[in-house]
């Protein structure tokens, strides 16, 4: 019986406390049945630095086709040693969250699923890391070559944010450009 309880318990995001365990005031607990209590892991979990802030998912993810489509019509193309981006800007009427969205692409030529989904994993939790690098409303989206897969996480990091660092220096030379054009009119 005790297995049960833990696997439902596993399966819906809680562990199991025991006695032993101090309570502190930010634990959310919920009654199961036979006086056995749960923990809510969602209050354990801290983010890549360990620091314990809560980071947003989601805030930064280019998700419709029309956007991405958008991206690859009125974006540029760079290259990068194992991968290959387009940015654009977003007007500034855009109905989307201000800030940075980042959309990821992983073909079939990248290898199988469960090769791709490991790219899209890694490139994830390095953009959730370093998308704050890029200030501006942009729509970033990268095309990661199969050397992804093999590549040292350091130097795919270090790669990523020299690819947003290029993007934002890109973006404020433009936008100085059109202040100076702006000023020469009036």
């Amino acid at each position: 019986m005790a297995s049960h309880r833990t696997r439902v318990s596993v399966a819906l995001g809680y562990s199991l406390i025991d006695g032993s365990a101090p309570v502190t005031a930010c634990d959310t607990f919920v009654r199961v049945g036979f006086g056995t209590r749960l923990r809510d892991d969602a209050s354990m979990r801290t983010d890549a630095d360990g620091e314990g802030e809560e980071t947003s998912t989601g805030d930064h993810r280019l998700r419709k086709h029309a956007d991405y489509q958008r991206v690859y019509r009125e974006g540029r193309k760079e290259f990068s040693p194992s991968m290959s981006y387009f940015f654009a800007l977003r007007g500034e009427r855009s109905p989307e969250a201000a800030g940075p969205r980042v959309g990821l692409t992983a073909g079939k030529v990248l290898g199988k699923a469960v090769e791709r989904n490991r790219i899209k994993r890694r490139l994830r939790d390095i953009v959730r890391r370093r998308v704050a690098m890029v200030s501006a409303d942009v729509d970033i989206v990268l095309h990661p070559r199969k050397s992804v897969l093999s590549i040292d996480f350091a130097r795919l990091e270090g790669e990523v944010a020299r690819i947003f660092t290029t993007i934002q220096a890109a973006i404020d030379k433009q936008r100085a450009a059109l202040r100076a054009e702006s000023k020469v009119e009036s």
